[in-house]
């Protein structure tokens, strides 16, 4: 049997076609809030066919009129030379609507409501003579009739789009506004007035500057709930600065900042998981589906992972010990030689091999000479090493 196709449910063709953004900057130039509104409104933006709307409550063309502001053209088939007037749009390019349309139209506009363009689009034959078709030119054409008939040639040739005002949009419609008119007054919260009515952009710029911090007040809380969460927040933080502050060890019981390190650092390794036995589980698999495949490579990354935190934390704990072994004055800084030898130390003891760089033979001397400790440090220091290897 062959696989079934894939298929996302509950998806919104809108968002397909337009984001919140389109929506918020319509709804300022005048559209209606529902969602019937909306859909119109995108089929109108995005048909490849002219637009007819079907509009008894004219908001439609109060919107379009709001939208396209002084550049549209608008006309009406019962005044005088709009013929002329569409000639004009068409070669400028205007958007040019055709208000109060009947159920039929006079044939002359047949062409143009085909776009019949010749000469590869650049031209289009009106009454009796060709001009130029300007391929920036829209045609938008809108009815007040209810319910109208058009002829089949005629729906082939538009996209029908109903504005007419439902019961569930009008009770959208009335919500928006009177969320409007008290526009400035209404609170989301207290002290969160709603934003005014503005585009995305300004929606975004009322964000940053006027929403109030974060308090219990905001989600309905007494204005001392979190008193005690601030407490706990600060308890915590006082006694981690506290407990990081450099001691002597002699001082009392308390620990020192290299000793509250460690501490941490043992109690990360112990936590630690083992790495995952990749070799066994790619054995183990016996169909290899994709889903095994990224199962196991997860597997193979996070036993990377453990194993560079793994090494990289006992490569402190080594530095640790190495510093615990010296008594440096304050603000002595280690010179780079000695930095290196150090470095060449803890490569020797984390690979369990002798470093060519620093011969076993000659650590001894080495050591006594940089640091000028005695041989008795020098022998401590071995033993640390072996018990880290």
């Amino acid at each position: 049997m062959r696989p079934p196709i894939p298929v996302t449910t509950d998806i919104d063709p809108l968002l397909l076609l337009i984001d919140d953004a389109v929506v918020a900057g319509w709804n300022n130039e005048g559209l209606p809030s529902d969602r019937m509104s909306t859909e119109n409104a995108t089929i109108l933006t995005c048909c490849e066919r002219w637009p007819l709307m079907i509009d008894p409550q004219l908001q439609g063309i109060k919107w379009i009129k709001q939208r396209y502001g002084d550049p549209l053209q608008v006309i009406r088939l019962d005044q005088k030379q709009y013929l002329d007037k569409t000639e004009q749009a068409i070669v400028a390019g205007d958007v040019l609507l055709l208000e109060n349309i009947d159920e039929s139209i006079e044939a002359v506009l047949d062409p143009l409501l085909g776009r019949n363009t010749i000469k590869k689009g650049r031209a289009i034959k009106s009454r009796d003579k060709e001009i130029e078709y300007h391929p920036g030119f829209r045609l938008i054409l809108q009815t007040k009739l209810a319910n109208p008939h058009y002829k089949p040639e005629m729906q082939a040739q538009t996209t029908l789009i109903n504005f007419t005002v439902t019961k569930d949009g009008l009770e959208d419609q009335l919500l928006a506004d009177v969320v409007a008119k008290f526009d400035g007054e209404l609170y989301l919260a207290p002290g969160f007035l709603i934003p005014p009515s503005t585009d995305y952009k300004g929606y975004h710029q009322y964000i940053d500057e006027f929403i109030p911090p974060e308090s219990p007040n905001l989600y309905g809380l007494h204005p001392h709930a979190e008193i005690d969460f601030l407490t706990t927040t600060f308890e915590n933080l006082f006694k981690t600065v506290l407990e990081m502050q450099p001691r002597d060890a002699g001082e009392g019981q308390a620990m020192t900042r290299e000793g509250k390190i460690k501490s941490k650092l043992d109690e990360i390794l112990d936590k630690l998981p083992d790495e995952f036995p990749v070799r066994e589980l790619y054995a183990k698999a016996e169909e290899k589906t994709p889903y095994t495949v990224v199962a196991l490579q997860e597997c193979e990354r996070m036993s990377l992972l453990t194993r560079d935190m793994r090494r990289s934390l006992k490569e402190l704990n080594l530095g640790l010990k190495i510093n615990s072994l010296f008594i440096m004055p304050k603000g002595y800084e280690f010179s780079q030689e000695v930095k290196q030898l150090m470095f060449h130390i803890i490569n020797f003891v984390e690979s369990g091999k002798n470093d060519p760089v620093i011969p076993l033979y000659n650590v001894n001397d080495r050591l006594v000479k940089m640091f000028g400790i005695s041989e008795r440090s020098v022998r401590r220091l071995k033993q640390e090493f072996q018990q880290l290897r």
